[in-house]
């Protein structure tokens, strides 16, 4: 189901699925439940999405929005395949993405006494350069 949003002088109200009934806010129907919420501006704001970051790339570059989509959308995928092919991701002033293998272990349940065996697996590791450290902290 596809989802719409919908703003109010109150902030952004999200999320709104769109299907056959509900109400009617400029041709679109949306289905209004107890699980609607208005979010104020400041918070709406507060997600990335590849949308607004598509949209934020074709302002300041003077791209098409067709080709700022594309453009993340290449950039997501690159850094997909480099990280599924346990390559290490490193982005300059943001920080790197790597891939751990935990070790296997032995697990307990104390309610039977039971001793699995918990098995390896790959895990994905973020860490944060300096630069992103000190721009969440407000030093520069």
């Amino acid at each position: 189901m596809p989802i719409k949003h919908l703003a109010s002088d109150e902030g952004v109200a999200t999320p709104l699925l769109l299907r056959a009934g509900g109400a009617v806010f400029g041709g679109a129907r949306f289905i209004i439940g107890s699980f609607f919420r208005v979010r104020s501006p400041s918070e709406a704001a507060m997600s990335l999405t590849r949308r607004s970051l598509a949209e934020k790339i074709s302002v300041r570059q003077g791209l098409s929005l067709r080709e700022a989509r594309n453009l993340v959308d290449l950039m997501f995928e690159e850094i997909s395949q480099a990280i599924a092919a346990e390559e290490s991701v490193k982005l300059s002033g943001f920080g790197t993405f790597s891939v751990h293998e935990s070790p296997k272990s032995i697990g307990r349940r104390p309610s039977t006494e039971d001793e699995p065996a918990v098995v390896s697996r790959k895990r994905l590791r973020f860490k944060p350069s300096p630069v992103l450290i000190d721009r969440v902290n407000n030093r520069t």
